[in-house]
């Protein structure tokens, strides 16, 4: 977003950003973490804290 110029900038965020929120916890297999991020075409997804 911060190299974007134009209409993009003003653009609601709910068109940028995704209500279906993904994330993973450290107990989760590398592979399965990896398998989401590909999926959706992502660089990464936030880890969780098994106690939180």
């Amino acid at each position: 977003m911060s190299i974007r110029t134009g209409a993009a900038i003003h653009c609601p965020v709910s068109m940028v950003m995704t209500r279906d929120i993904l994330f993973h916890h450290g107990r989760d297999l590398f592979q399965d973490v990896s398998d989401k991020i590909k999926a959706r075409d992502l660089k990464s997804i936030p880890l969780v804290d098994d106690d939180q």
